[in-house]
């Protein structure tokens, strides 16, 4: 999964017209105009999706968090990037809050902006919506939550924002985010049976992340999660995976919606973040939904 980031540097948006409705101003210390923030663009973005025939999308508590914490991040650092100072991407930072649901993310910035808080709100959807990653991303109908978060700089000038869309069609996830290279972790969780089965777990692997300046986040673009894959775990015997070492351990229950896979975490004998990409398989359709993901950080 992969997005892209918001192109340059935006202007402030026109003021509203005269005689509209009220503006809030962006305040975004006060927690109940936060609040609101996050119910606007909501809105906005249920209507996007409404229009273009995708299902509504719900406020994820975990993934706000999420998003809150990475827009508060860019802007202490005065970068923008889909990765944080320590060089970690989207899913792991969402993994290290708990989360294990896939996801993807958007990133945006407003400098040197102003007006009220409804107006910095539509720009910030107007602009990703000229980009086509960010486009299909909040367009995606395999996307069922979304987390928002946001941050001002003090003079009113610098405005990020963030969306974390959420991919929860399955029960709660499990999975140790740290290991020894070698070492086996279990995989677990729950989906529902009369909707989904286990397709299968792939494997993917990239180099450990390392503490970066803003200098080197200011040059980034578009991520994605793991630079190869490296293995696969198929419920059916007589699946196997092109290219990629084989296995066949996934325990799978699928009258109760329930799996547990243990993951050797042993590429070449290297560290490095190991990605665990779970698939399930709609029945009716026969779709693949990539339900979650886990980048465990792997050590000697």
């Amino acid at each position: 999964m992969h997005t892209r980031l918001a192109a340059g540097v935006v202007i402030a948006a026109l003021l509203l017209s005269a005689g509209g409705a009220r503006a809030v101003e962006a305040d975004l210390g006060d927690p109940d105009t936060y609040a609101y923030a996050q119910r606007y663009l909501l809105l906005q973005l249920n209507q996007l999706r409404g229009r273009e025939g995708a299902p509504r999308v719900e406020l994820d508590p975990l993934a706000c968090q999420a998003a809150k914490q990475h827009a508060a991040e860019m802007l202490s650092g005065r970068f923008l990037s889909h990765w944080d100072r320590r060089g970690l991407k989207p899913t792991r930072r969402y993994n290290l809050l708990g989360g294990f649901h896939a996801l993807g993310e958007n990133v945006y910035r407003q400098r040197g902006g102003g007006g009220s808080l409804e107006e910095r709100l539509q720009l910030m959807l107007d602009t990703l919506l000229q980009s086509e990653g960010h486009r299909e991303t909040m367009l995606g109908a395999q996307y069922t939550h979304v987390g928002l978060g946001f941050a001002l700089s003090d003079d009113g000038r610098d405005f990020y924002g963030v969306q974390e869309f959420i991919v929860r069609v399955g029960g709660e996830y499990r999975c140790p985010l740290d290991a020894r290279v070698g070492e086996t972790v279990e995989f677990s969780g729950r989906f529902d049976p009369r909707v989904f089965g286990l397709a299968c777990l792939v494997v993917g692997y990239e180099e450990l992340p390392e503490p970066r300046n803003r200098e080197w986040l200011s040059r980034t673009g578009s991520y994605r999660d793991a630079d190869k894959l490296v293995a696969g775990y198929a419920p059916d015997a007589l699946e196997s995976f092109e290219g990629l070492e084989t296995f066949h351990d996934i325990e799978v229950d699928g009258r109760q919606g329930w799996f547990s896979c243990p993951v050797l975490l042993d590429y070449k004998g290297k560290e490095g973040l190991y990605y665990l990409f779970v698939w399930l398989t709609r029945r009716q359709t026969g779709e693949a939904v990539l339900a979650a993901v886990a980048a465990v950080e792997v050590r000697e």
